[in-house]
């Protein structure tokens, strides 16, 4: 254990990988591999296993199988397991709030509010948790009881600016606008980069009939993602769809120039094509010859007398090729 506590996990592998094939039936050497193969970002799957399996009353052994499965996205057998460490440790909150987690992950959303709500009784000031149960419930469409979960997280924890974020998501569900964008402006006041609440900004806006300043909040929506494209896109995929609205509605407001709409559809378009991925390889069948010409084949409804069948001949002729027809 002084290697572990040193930090010096190769060290600490090396020497419990000996002692484990000396001593094969030992759970407590098997979990210190456990643990350090996870603290050099190796698999430790095998040796978690055996630890717990060898250690079949150890919370600690079970539980990190539990999130191991969970991790590797095994989560059948990671409720199995929460349920184990809750057989051994009935008040253990993590492992309560674990389990919730993975079965909302899962789907199984009635489940998730059971396993929070038994967290809550053993710790109720948990802000983490009231936040999870306020996101169980706005998933049953249970919204009062959604929004009293997010005002009891916030009471607290005032500064989660996830909590206020899902508290106006709900309260938009429930046309209650004006409030939703008083808990969208108080995100931006504790975390002014967090990404997609311009968006949502916008949206609200657009409900109350306020056009000028939802597109103003698209933009900056898409201007914050152009700016942070990779955790922008990771944390709101869905920025392209806002800001092609955002397009749509300009080209009805007056004033508009040609060149500033042009400006932004050039903007748009860098947008998209950062997200393009380009085949490498395609599918044929068994034993046919190789593929010399790949036949691409466009249909839609919008190709008579409308701007998309105007829009794709430049595309047509910028395809222009002999590698397909």
């Amino acid at each position: 254990m002084a290697l572990f506590n040193q930090g010096q996990y190769a060290e600490t592998v090396a020497l419990a990988q000996t002692m484990t094939a000396r001593f094969p039936q030992n759970g407590f050497i098997w979990k210190v591999l456990s643990v350090a193969l996870q603290r050099q970002a190796k698999d430790p799957l095998i040796a978690t296993q055996k630890a717990a399996e060898l250690l079949p009353h150890d919370v600690d052994a079970h539980h990190n199988l539990a999130m191991l499965f969970k991790n590797q996205g095994r989560l059948e057998e990671a409720v199995l397991s929460y349920r184990r460490v809750l057989t051994l440790k009935p008040d253990f909150v993590e492992a309560h709030c674990n389990l919730g987690n993975t079965l909302l992950g899962m789907g199984r959303i009635a489940e998730a509010v059971t396993s929070y709500r038994l967290a809550l009784k053993i710790q109720p000031d948990s802000a983490a948790t009231h936040y999870n149960l306020g996101n169980a419930l706005r998933e049953l469409e249970r919204f009062d009881e959604a929004i009293e979960s997010y005002l009891h997280a916030l009471q607290i924890q005032p500064d989660l600016p996830e909590a206020h974020l899902n508290l106006g998501n709900v309260l938009r569900e429930l046309g209650q606008f004006q409030k939703a964008l008083a808990s969208y402006r108080r995100v931006l006041e504790i975390k002014p980069d967090f990404n997609g609440v311009h968006c949502n900004i916008g949206n609200i806006l657009l409900d109350l009939g306020q056009v000028d300043n939802a597109m103003a909040s698209y933009r900056q929506a898409f201007d914050h993602a152009m700016a942070n494209y990779d955790q922008a896109l990771e944390v709101q995929p869905d920025i392209t769809e806002a800001y092609s609205f955002l397009l749509f509605i300009q080209n009805y407001q007056p004033g508009q120039s040609a060149s500033i709409t042009f400006e932004a559809v050039q903007r748009f378009g860098e947008l998209v094509t950062r997200q393009v991925q380009s085949y490498t390889s395609w599918r044929k069948k068994s034993g046919s010859t190789p593929i010399e010409h790949l036949r691409v084949g466009l249909v839609s409804g919008d190709f008579g007398n409308h701007p998309v069948g105007y829009f794709i001949e430049g595309i047509l002729a910028a395809c222009a090729s002999n590698s397909f027809n």
